[in-house]
């Protein structure tokens, strides 16, 4: 208990008089419980000189801070104080703590503070207990001669997430903020690493002595070592190295024969697929299959043996080996001669139907195989949340930079690296042009043509291996065979790409043959299938389906049999022929002669 008193004057001593008026306490507690106290003690000097005060209740284990205490003036003028720690006398428990003013005047008439700092460790002197979850603080502001109002204390703590409460033996638990006992406000202020309980006594009466306390979270004093408030916790029983070095290899084991066993699968399979296509693998390690095979597995162990004996840089090295051996570039194609086969008209439905080709579950351009990956994905990140949660946060980073096996897993060796089809390749951009011409097809009967699909079937198959467009004005001018509308697929750096053409066919020494000399004069024709056909390449200069319509329309009225026509002749002349339309008056075109 703490007790505030006046020292006793001598027989002569003038009449003096000084009362108590107000008092604060801030209490800063680290994280290991050790507190230090500030006291202000408010003084009211009414006549007289007051030399000295004395604390008494001091734990006997209070450290002083300075042997100097601060005192300031209403006018704001500051003093030195002398303070001295007195050990306890007698039968008494507690130190005392005695403040000379070194004036030798003393304090006069006036209102001054008087403050003084020492260190308490709560922990060693149990100031600090255990209440159910919680850990209490308790602390006893001394007895004071007069009552005083405002009466204040604040417990300055280490962050932590409960919020502490304040307490008192006639309502524990209450809520900052709220009551905490009769005429007792609490106040709670956060930062991000301290908190700041508040407690004001909003009257003390005289001589009553009160007890401050607040319930705080045991996370806010990690540092704090008490067999009472963290009693040992019973150890587990030990575990053989011997058994965790054993569950070590066997885990490094299985993930080897599992990823050889998915990546000898992915393999077959691609060699299927590049035979059937009938072009050469090319993996990125030129080894054989089950060499291939055998590497991925044993890099992709050492991959996890090393990360988790702590080699990181190593793990990273061996995964990308094993990326190395699993990876497949673009296949080589081979070009192979076709044998003869015939050409003849065919259905919409059967020219324009989409090829269907089989998923594959390890082939991430198919259906099948983006399905696959997503799923991989999926159980990807539910073991990152799961190794971060039990291992931490730099375990689910490796988890995820190993995920980097499945790119080349799912999206090499797949149908996007093999050349287009034919003829499914140019099949939807002849459909479009299709839908476009037959626009154009239902005119007046001297400007009109017919469009239909045209396919080659090699000899003994049903099945076209190249797709065309065959138009025929329906007044044609002798010689013409017909205007027939193609695409080829060129390569270039980043792949091939669709290059329409136009073949215009025409028998030798027709009319027909005539007017195609003088719309392309620059082209020599050569001959077709038949030994009296002659053939003429032609291509738009923008290979778009628009400028291949235009010149497709532009060669069909060119080939129209003007004798058909119902327009009057304008000339002097009707025995000469009629003006031809030259190209160059038509949508601009790039000529060139091939062989069919």
């Amino acid at each position: 208990m703490l007790a505030l008193w006046l020292p006793a004057s001598g027989a002569s001593a003038a009449y003096r008089e000084a009362h108590a008026t107000g008092y604060d306490m801030h209490a800063r507690i680290d994280d290991a419980g050790v507190a230090q106290f500030e006291h202000a003690i408010t003084y009211r000097v009414i006549a007289g000189s007051l030399s000295s005060i004395e604390l008494d209740g001091i734990d006997p284990t209070a450290v002083l801070e300075s042997q100097q205490a601060t005192i300031t003036a209403e006018d704001g003028h500051t003093m030195p104080g002398l303070v001295t720690l007195q050990p306890p006398s007698g039968d008494a428990k507690d130190a005392s703590i005695r403040v000379d003013v070194m004036e030798k005047r003393g304090l006069r008439r006036g209102v001054y503070v008087i403050k003084l700092r020492y260190h308490v460790d709560l922990v060693a002197t149990n100031a600090i207990t255990k209440d159910l979850a919680l850990w209490r603080i308790s602390w006893t502001s001394p007895s004071l001669p007069e009552g005083i109002d405002g009466e204040r204390v604040v417990f300055d703590l280490p962050a932590a997430p409960t919020e502490p409460r304040a307490w008192r033996p006639d309502a524990p638990g209450a809520a900052a903020g709220a009551p905490a006992g009769d005429g007792i406000v609490s106040t709670l202020r956060r930062s991000a690493d301290r908190d700041e309980l508040e407690i004001v006594r909003l009257h003390v009466a005289r001589g009553e002595r009160v007890t401050w306390g607040a319930r705080v979270d045991p996370k806010a004093f990690p540092a704090a070592r008490s067999t009472e408030l963290r009693p040992p916790s019973t150890p587990a029983a030990p575990v053989s190295d011997h058994l965790h070095e054993s569950a070590r290899v066997a885990f490094v084991a299985l993930v080897a024969l599992a990823f050889a066993f998915v990546f000898a699968k992915k393999a077959e399979r691609t060699s299927e697929l590049f035979a059937r296509e009938q072009t050469i693998e090319r993996p990125l390690l030129p080894l054989s299959r089950a060499l291939r095979t055998v590497a991925a597995g044993v890099f992709m162990a050492a991959c996890v043996a090393t990360q988790l004996g702590g080699y990181a840089t190593w793990g990273g090295i061996f995964l990308a080996c094993s990326i190395f051996a699993i990876a497949y570039r673009a296949p080589r194609v081979t070009l192979r001669p076709r044998g003869p086969g015939s050409w003849s008209m065919v259905r919409e439905r059967e020219a324009f139907a989409a090829a269907s080709r089989a998923g594959d579950v390890f082939d991430g351009s198919t259906r099948k195989g983006r399905i696959t990956f997503a799923m991989a994905l999926a159980l990807v990140g539910g073991g990152v949340v799961l190794v971060d949660r039990f291992a931490g946060r730099a375990a689910s980073y490796t988890v995820m930079l190993d995920a980097l096996v499945l790119v080349p897993l799912f999206f090499t060796g797949t149908r996007a690296q093999l050349p287009p089809p034919v003829p499914q390749a140019s099949a939807a951009w002849l459909k479009s042009l299709f839908g476009a011409m037959k626009k154009h097809a239902l005119k007046a009967a001297s400007d009109g043509f017919r469009i239909v699909p045209w396919a080659r079937h090699p000899l003994g198959s049903e099945i076209h291996d190249e797709l065309r467009l065959l138009v025929l004005p329906r007044t044609s001018m002798p010689g013409v065979i017909g205007i027939e509308i193609g695409a080829t697929w060129p390569c270039a750096g980043d792949g091939p790409y669709l290059a329409p053409e136009v073949l215009v066919r025409v028998h030798d020494a027709s009319a027909a043959a005539a007017r195609l000399v003088t719309l392309a004069p620059e082209v020599r024709p050569l001959p077709g299938r038949k030994l009296h056909e002659r053939v003429v390449r032609l291509t738009p200069e923008i290979p778009t389906l628009a400028a291949t319509r235009d010149l497709v329309l532009s060669l069909v009225r060119n080939f129209v049999d003007r004798r058909t026509s119902k327009a009057k002749w304008e000339g002097t002349d009707r025995r000469a022929p009629p003006p031809v339309v030259s190209l160059q008056d038509e949508p601009r075109a790039t000529v060139s002669a091939v062989r069919s």
